[in-house]
């Protein structure tokens, strides 16, 4: 199956390189995407057989692309051009990977370095990147809804004379998600809004009993129809924003001392949500990333 690397810097600026195209590289052989690396804690203790295992954690990912350019000498300046508009030292980027008819997978970089060698008709150049977050997730995040406004009819319709609801308020306060990751412990995004006054919401996640709620008793917190209640949970990215006319405010004080960030286990999931009032009012987003230890 062919395969094909679609790199973007920061700055929007891409390039592709396949293995069965010249345009005008040509895909030689990948390292590092396959690849799945462990480190493990274990320390020796002291007139005790063995070690003791305390956890591992998978290390940074390294991906090494080989491109061979075969173009007429006068080319070879604008190509290498090409290469170096995307790939600056240091600076990071975005990887999508697609082997055959998979789905495509991504993951972060930044350059570590790149070497040519220069010689004959045809330039090799060795493109090494560094990827902090070994893990590879799909192209595009799944998002799923609960509670939200669904429409009471489609078109062609035929409207009777008398009144007629153009849409409907889901009644559901569960919402079931498929994680199919193969790797567990997935962080969110859930975005909250309302049609009228919510106060001290709570989201819990069924089958491991975590929950986080913003707002409590003696520290009430309320979500106006006009603003929007943002809940990161990702690794790194652990934030609570209330979002009105575009501007966010950071509002972390507001989640109570007994919750956690909630993150999605491995496979089928429930999700539940609550308030202490306007609980019905309340819109649910979840967006979150599969990932993957390797591609």
């Amino acid at each position: 199956m062919d395969r094909k690397v679609e790199c973007v810097n920061k700055d929007g600026v891409s390039i592709i390189f396949d293995e069965s195209k010249w345009n005008p590289f040509i895909l030689m052989k990948i390292e590092g995407i396959y690849d799945t690396e462990y480190r493990h804690t274990m320390p020796e203790n002291t007139m005790t057989d063995g070690n003791t295992y305390l956890g591992g954690v998978q290390a940074a990912r390294n991906i090494v692309l080989y491109v061979q350019d075969m173009r007429e000498e006068s080319d070879y300046v604008v190509n290498r051009g090409a290469i170096d508009a995307v790939f600056k030292e240091g600076e990071g980027g975005t990887l999508f990977f697609t082997e055959g008819n998979s789905r495509a997978k991504k993951t972060t970089y930044v350059v570590e370095k790149i070497t040519s060698d220069g010689m004959y008709y045809k330039r090799v150049h060795e493109i090494s990147l560094i990827c902090c977050d070994p893990k590879m997730y799909d192209r595009y995040d799944a998002t799923v809804h609960a509670s939200e406004w669904r429409r009471a009819f489609t078109f062609p319709h035929r409207f009777p004379p008398e009144k007629e609801a153009f849409g409907y308020k889901s009644p559901e306060r569960l919402v079931t998600i498929n994680n199919r990751n193969a790797a567990d412990n997935s962080g969110m995004e859930i975005i909250i809004t309302g049609n009228g006054t919510i106060t001290n919401p709570r989201l819990t996640v069924s089958e491991t009993g975590s929950f986080i709620q913003i707002g409590r008793d003696d520290k009430p917190f309320s979500l106006r129809p006009s603003q929007k209640l943002v809940i990161c949970t990702e690794v790194g990215n652990k934030h609570i924003w209330l979002e009105e006319d575009g501007e966010r405010t950071e509002i972390n004080q507001y989640m109570t001392n007994d919750s956690s960030w909630i993150v999605l286990p491995r496979g089928i999931s429930t999700m539940g949500y609550d308030a202490r009032t306007g609980a019905e009012y309340i819109s649910l987003k979840i967006v979150y990333k599969l990932r993957y230890p390797r591609a």
